[in-house]
């Protein structure tokens, strides 16, 4: 039965708790996290390529969509910084 508890921290599995939730993680999972997909890009280096590609397509995505709905994307960066 899920709780909606992470059980302990600072591991891959309970980070996917923390994304599983929506939550923030903390720093103990967080660190967890980055040491596993280090560890997982190390070990399939098409994977790091393609996720690569993945972050210039979604930046340049956003570009688009900011340039089209400027009033929207100001709207939402004040929300963001505030």
């Amino acid at each position: 039965m899920n709780t909606g508890i992470v059980s302990s921290h600072g591991t891959y599995g309970s980070a996917q708790q923390h994304q599983r939730r929506g939550e923030k993680m903390c720093d103990e999972c967080r660190k967890a996290f980055n040491a596993h997909m280090r560890a997982y890009r190390s070990r399939n280096p098409l994977v790091l390529t393609r996720d690569k590609k993945r972050a210039r397509d979604r930046n340049r995505a956003l570009v688009v969509l900011a340039q089209r709905h400027r009033d929207e994307y100001e709207q939402l960066m004040r929300e963001a910084i505030s």
